[in-house]
């Protein structure tokens, strides 16, 4: 849970500064925890659930959705 916490404050904290007058190219780079895999993904989302777990029945999952 305090994984999910973390990525959902950084995008808060990236999403949330201007971008005027900047470059509109921006790279974003997100390491996945040990112990999870990519349980779904698609153009700009994927969906991360602990090994042994699915999109369908998890206890944790990590959604990194960057909206382009």
């Amino acid at each position: 849970m305090r994984i999910a916490i973390l990525v959902l404050l950084t995008l808060i904290a990236l999403l949330g500064r201007s971008a005027v007058g900047q470059n509109q190219t921006e790279i974003f780079l997100l390491r996945m925890p040990d112990g999870f895999k990519v349980g779904f993904q698609k153009a700009n989302m994927a969906e991360w659930v602990p090994a042994g777990q699915t999109v369908d029945d998890w206890s944790e999952m990590i959604t990194p959705d960057l909206a382009c």
